[in-house]
């Protein structure tokens, strides 16, 4: 009887353990992203003032 309670227990805190660490994976790729998203937004800005550069000096 206590040794299925210990593997009960056990086995609740690999779930939970798992949930943890998937939660830590979701945020980390998120984190991720965000940084993605932020480093093509900042090319992309880059782009079009260069294009404002090359454009000036046209005209």
């Amino acid at each position: 009887m206590l040794l299925s309670a210990v593997m009960r227990l056990s086995a609740v805190m690999l779930l939970l353990e798992a949930r943890l660490l998937l939660a830590v994976m979701l945020l980390s790729a998120a984190r991720l992203l965000s940084a993605v998203r932020l480093l093509l937004v900042v090319r992309l800005l880059s782009a079009v003032r260069k294009a404002f550069k090359v454009f000036n000096e046209l005209f």
